[in-house]
């Protein structure tokens, strides 16, 4: 498990730290705040392919 995430110069981000992190965690805020650009950021690093397809250069790493 994570203990903490780390987001740097991506979308409205410059330098983001969120810890501590749980089992669980809810994100909440006002609209325009960056909550989609968050799990954006945490999509593109949970599916390294995921980069790769937005280059139009699908990577299919381990399959």
């Amino acid at each position: 498990m994570y203990q903490s995430i780390t987001i740097k110069n991506f979308r409205s981000f410059s330098d983001l730290t969120i810890a501590p992190l749980g089992q669980v965690n809810l994100i909440i805020g006002a609209n325009s705040i960056g909550k989609t650009a968050l799990l954006e950021a945490l999509f593109l690093f949970a599916n390294e392919s995921a980069l790769g397809s937005l280059n139009g250069n699908a990577s299919h790493k381990g399959w």
